[in-house]
């Protein structure tokens, strides 16, 4: 009872409230600040995305060129009437703070215009390539998380041993290699040489691999490092040991690694 009521002293110290004894109250008073916290943020977020509408307005007028000269063409036969007239239909001959009126209450309603390139809505685009954007980024970021995390938690049980040390190269690598050249190793090994993967494909789980791991592996190197000493550092602490009355390091080291894994 002794380490258990230390334990819950250490815990409410480091303001962990999860941990131990905790009241109603405490309760409350944790919600309300949350709610306090969400709702100044959300607060924050307006200003903030207008701030970054005007810095981006402001950046598309100081690209260089013409745009409805890039709409006809740098060959058009448009006389200089009709490209006047096109460009006052635009509205690019309004006052600069009327223009950024007019983007912004469209940008609010989701029309992000035509694109001069396919001459089709912006927004249909963006909703068409979104289902492969989402799914590429979800399959991605779990192989980093996953992958990340497990690597991590080797090299501590492996601590300062070969597998240790080769998942820190591991690790190392992956943060070192760049993306775009990783990913054409991996097309020239698996798909190219091996056949076991699809170049391209937008069919099936193994369409997903290839680009999965070009994408993921810097951000599991990433986590690996981030995870490793993360728990290095936290078996160092002698509430690991002294609170539990864990002797076995072995046991400490499974013990931290619930605990580090704990929201």
């Amino acid at each position: 009872m002794l380490y258990l009521d230390k334990f819950k002293s250490y815990t409410r110290a480091r303001g962990c409230s999860g941990l131990g004894d905790s009241k109603s109250s405490q309760n409350l008073t944790f919600s309300s600040v949350m709610k306090k916290f969400i709702l100044q943020r959300l607060l924050i977020l307006i200003p903030l995305l207008i701030g970054v509408s005007i810095i981006v307005f402001l950046m598309i007028q100081l690209v260089p060129g013409d745009p409805v000269i890039m709409m006809l063409g740098e060959f058009s036969v448009a006389k200089a009437e009709d490209i006047e007239q096109l460009r006052t239909d635009l509205g690019f001959n309004d006052p600069l703070y009327i223009q950024y009126w007019n983007y912004f209450t469209k940008l609010l309603q989701g029309n992000l215009g035509i694109s001069m390139r396919t001459k089709r809505p912006v927004r249909d685009q963006i909703l068409q390539r979104f289902p492969s954007t989402f799914s590429l980024t979800f399959t991605g970021l779990g192989f980093a998380v996953v992958f990340g995390t497990i690597m991590g938690i080797i090299s501590v049980l492996n601590h300062n041993n070969w597998l240790d040390n080769l998942t820190v190269i591991v690790a190392l690598l992956g943060v070192s290699i760049p993306s775009f050249w990783l990913g054409l190793l991996l097309i020239f090994l698996f798909a190219l040489q091996l056949g076991w993967l699809p170049v391209i494909s937008t069919a099936g789980i193994a369409s997903l691999v290839l680009p999965s791991l070009t994408l993921g592996l810097w951000g599991a190197g990433t986590i690996a490092r981030l995870v490793r000493s993360g728990l290095l550092e936290i078996l160092q602490q002698e509430y690991i040991f002294v609170p539990l009355g864990l002797k076995d390091y072995r046991n400490a080291e499974l013990f931290c690694i619930m605990l580090y894994a704990m929201p």
